[in-house]
């Protein structure tokens, strides 16, 4: 049986959908300190409109994080949360009636001409000034699949109107935002296609560049060894991590067929093997009597399907093998003077629990399971688990794949207290004498 599609996630240019979603509720935000010192954030969560604690930094529990000038979101490799944003600009506020469909990235947004100018003045004297760039909004895709619009309305505390851009130095105090945002009426479908462009293979023979999907960023090639990256590239070589490739579990396949189409994943053919030759996921061109081109051209109808783990799938399209991606790669003629080994594709990363846990299970054993309440508030922190199992584990995960909770199974009726999970889905699992037990958990 083929497993449905559902939460898709993350890398350098994010493709988003938005569904149409509109925008309502304006919140205003005054001076909220960025003073905590060099690379020492103060961080945010949009929908309860409040400053998060430190220690949480390393959670989901913030969305946005301010240092000096400097702005971060809870994503990629600024944290373990998957909130993405892009500048719309030029724009206004109030124009901004729905969120963007494509554009969204996981990089910071700071420095000079990002979210605001920096005015140092005639021969660097003076005023020294942060302004916000007024036609400069910021959108972003939280965790839980709502947007936010923000404008960043001034830098320094008590956010006077008069702050100069010539003169002596400016005495104002700064590091003290204010700024105003609003979070969109309803929360989309978890629905992302990532592309990545550049993406360059050109460290030599046997030498591999390596990509994590779930973070969308290169990996360092000192942990080539662990299970930090899924996918490797070296030259027209394409490798995953498993088998005698690497230390993990990743295998993939090709699908013959459209990116668009491909809406389930296949059940079975994955393999541990390389992905690789003239042939596989490209086409070489050598050209009459060897004479040339001698290119690189993507097969366009060949898509990989890559399983990461029990319940996370990504499928991947590789678009071009030449630095800038360009359209005109020839296949007959002169030799092509194109730069190869810089891939451009696009990917979408894809958990395939939410549909089929509506049963109950996701084996062909007997044994069911039920939790209630179900949907429970995010304000609630008990959750009452009912199933044949009466020893064995229990854990909640989240659609991306982190594990947000987890003990043992000590009862058949067992209560989990003092939760407090956010808004999105859940899945919960019970592990027992080697089968794997899974329900849908919705947190409003």
């Amino acid at each position: 049986m083929k497993k449905k599609l559902h939460a898709i996630l993350f890398i350098m240019v994010s493709v988003y959908a938005s569904n149409g979603q509109t925008f309502n509720n304006t919140y205003t935000i005054s001076d909220l300190a960025a003073t905590k010192g060099t690379n020492k954030f103060t961080f945010f969560n949009f929908t309860t409109g409040t400053e998060v604690a430190v220690a949480d930094s390393a959670t989901a529990a913030w969305d946005i994080a301010f240092s000096g000038t400097t702005i971060i979101f809870n994503g990629g490799v600024k944290g373990p949360s998957t909130v993405a944003a892009q500048y719309v600009t030029p724009s206004t506020f109030d124009a901004i009636t729905k969120a963007p469909e494509t554009g969204y990235t996981l990089t910071i947004l700071g420095g000079s001409g990002s979210w605001y100018t920096y005015y140092p003045g005639a021969d660097f004297s003076g005023p020294h000034t942060i302004l916000p760039i007024e036609g400069k909004m910021i959108v972003a895709k939280l965790a839980n699949g709502r947007y936010v619009k923000l404008q960043i309305l001034n830098y320094y505390q008590g956010a006077p109107t008069d702050v100069p851009t010539t003169g002596a130095p400016y005495a104002g105090v700064g590091k003290y935002y204010s700024f105003k945002y609003e979070i969109s009426n309803a929360a989309a479908e978890l629905n992302t296609t990532y592309a990545a462009s550049d993406f360059a293979a050109t460290r030599g023979t046997g030498k591999f560049t390596y990509f994590n999907f779930t973070t969308g960023e290169e990996v360092a090639v000192e942990d080539s060894a662990t299970t930090k990256w899924d996918i490797g590239f070296s030259g027209t070589t394409v490798i995953f991590n498993g088998g005698t490739k690497g230390p993990g579990s990743v295998a993939a396949q090709y699908v013959t067929s459209t990116y668009d189409d491909v809406t389930e994943v296949p059940a079975s053919g994955y393999a541990l093997n390389v992905v690789s030759g003239s042939g596989s996921w490209y086409t070489y061109y050598p050209g009459a009597a060897n004479e040339g081109p001698h290119t690189i051209v993507p097969i366009e109808n060949k898509i990989i399907v890559a399983k990461l783990s029990a319940t996370k799938y990504v499928k991947v399209q590789i678009l071009s093998y030449y630095q800038g991606a360009p359209t005109n790669v020839p296949t007959t003629g002169a030799d092509y003077t194109g730069v190869g080994k810089y891939y451009a594709f696009r990917y979408t990363l894809m958990d395939v629990v939410a549909e089929e846990i509506a049963t109950g299970v996701l084996t062909a054993a007997t044994k069911t399971i039920s939790i209630y309440p179900n949907p429970i508030s995010s304000t609630s922190a008990d959750l009452t688990i009912g199933s044949e199992i009466s020893a064995g584990t229990v854990k909640i995960m989240d659609l991306v794949g982190n594990q947000v909770y987890t003990g043992s199974v000590t009862h058949s009726n067992m209560q989990l207290t003092n939760l407090n999970l956010t808004q999105g889905i859940y899945v919960v699992v019970l592990e027992s004498d080697g089968m794997v037990y899974q329900q849908k958990l919705v947190v409003k």
